[in-house]
C-alpha cells in the first residue's frame, strides 16, 4: 500500500470509528487511553464569537487547562449549537483546532477532527465520541462525558 492509501484509509478509519460509535442509544465507548477525565468550558473564538472548549485529561483538575498531558479541543460555536451534531475537519479550519500537550509543554497539533456529539444535558453535560489524528501520525478514539466548567467571559 503507497503511502496516499495508507493516509486514505486512516481517514475512512476515524470515520468509521465515530460513525459506529455515535449516539445509537448505548452507552458511551470507553474514553480515550490514558485520558479519563473530561472537562468543556465555553471559550472566545478567534473571530471574538462563542466557542467550546473540551478538555480530555489523565486527571482530574481543578483549572483549566487541566495539568499536561491533556487533549485540547476547541470549537468555534456555543455548547447548545453542538448538541447532538457531528463537527469534523482536516488540516486547518475556520471551524477549530485541537491539539495534545504533553507534560514537557510541548503539543502536537491534530491533523483530523471528528466529533459527535450527543444532546447536551440540562446540567450542560456535554457526552459524545472523538476520533482525533496527529501530526505525528497517531490517533486516539473514545467516548467522553464532559463536565460543564462555567467561566465568566465575555466574547465581542
Amino acid at each position: 500500500m503507497n503511502h496516499s492509501s495508507v493516509g486514505v484509509a486512516r481517514s475512512a478509519i476515524l470515520v468509521l470509528l465515530v460513525s459506529c460509535t455515535s449516539d445509537n442509544g448505548l452507552s458511551l465507548p470507553a474514553p480515550p487511553p490514558g485520558y479519563p477525565t473530561a472537562y468543556a468550558t465555553a471559550a472566545c473564538a478567534p473571530f471574538d464569537g462563542p466557542a467550546t472548549q473540551l478538555f480530555l485529561a489523565a486527571e482530574p483538575a481543578e483549572a483549566l487547562p487541566p495539568p499536561a498531558p491533556f487533549i485540547e479541543v476547541a470549537i468555534w460555536r456555543g455548547v447548545m449549537s453542538l448538541s447532538g451534531r457531528r463537527v469534523e475537519w482536516a488540516g486547518a479550519s475556520s471551524d477549530g483546532m485541537a491539539r495534545r500537550c504533553d507534560p514537557a509543554g510541548a503539543c502536537v497539533e491534530a491533523t483530523k477532527v471528528a466529533v459527535q456529539f450527543r444532546p447536551v444535558g440540562a446540567d450542560t453535560t456535554v457526552t459524545g465520541v472523538a476520533a482525533l489524528r496527529f501530526t505525528d501520525g497517531s490517533t486516539v478514539t473514545g467516548g467522553f462525558n464532559a463536565a460543564w466548567r462555567h467561566s465568566p467571559l465575555m466574547c465581542g
